[in-house]
């Protein structure tokens, strides 16, 4: 595979050759392709390199998830070598990097057609800041069994402190909130808090016609960017 670069800017050129190596995908029953971790998934638009089935899905450059993410997007294919419609039993398993399983969930699907595409989301809710490696195992009834693992990082998330330490999440929102602010949401109860953090930045959202609140967005990138590069 070559891959050419050209800079519009400087009209300079670089060439990179790669090996690829297409996997087999008739040695059983079914096959499973690559995991193909999601930036955006939006309805499909015409002409774009992005559409898959009826969406249009924007990759990941790296496999991070954090900050406005509530989810780990992910779409892969799954290709049926037989002829006859068939039952299958997906599992997907979440394991930390000490190989430790924190989130496991099943689906059955019918297997139809030759090709068969499947976008899925898992909550990022019990993901706390740390390497994790994604399982999916494929059972095909009266047929074999595939899988394949992916990784993915889930970078500090704003929304994970406010649902385990809330404290911190109001420490952090030192430089937004005044003292009145934070006097309210530190008298909000347990129940309350996720939806008292949620109204204080609706409040502070510059556009609050477009789906992300950039202001939110923006002061976390720094804090982000702060704990990396300058904690000790």
């Amino acid at each position: 595979l070559q891959i050419t670069f050209i800079d519009k800017n400087s009209n300079q050129t670089t060439i990179s050759n790669f090996d690829l190596k297409i996997p087999n995908y008739h040695k059983k029953s079914i096959a499973i392709s690559d995991v193909e971790f999601a930036q955006e998934i939006s309805d499909s638009v015409p002409n774009s390199h992005f559409n898959k089935i009826d969406k249009k899905i924007i990759p990941k450059v790296q496999n991070v998830f954090g900050g406005e993410d509530q989810k780990v997007w992910f779409y892969y294919e799954i290709y049926k070598n037989r002829p006859n419609s068939s039952e299958a039993e997906v599992t997907y398993q979440i394991f930390d990097f000490l190989h430790r399983l924190i989130h496991e969930e099943t689906e059955h699907l019918t297997l139809n057609e030759f090709l068969f595409s499947q976008i899925k989301g898992l909550g990022l809710e019990s993901l706390e800041p740390n390497r994790y490696t994604l399982l999916i195992r494929i059972k095909e009834k009266g047929g074999d069994n595939v899988s394949l693992e992916k990784d993915f990082q889930v970078e500090w998330t704003p929304l994970y402190y406010v649902k385990n330490d809330f404290k911190l999440a109001l420490d952090y929102l030192r430089y937004m909130a005044n003292e009145d602010e934070l006097k309210e949401l530190r008298q909000a109860k347990k129940e309350e808090q996720v939806q008292k953090w949620e109204e204080f930045w609706k409040s502070k959202d510059p556009v609050p016609e477009t789906p992300v609140n950039e202001l939110r967005q923006e002061y976390y990138e720094r804090i982000r960017f702060a704990n990396r590069n300058f904690t000790t």
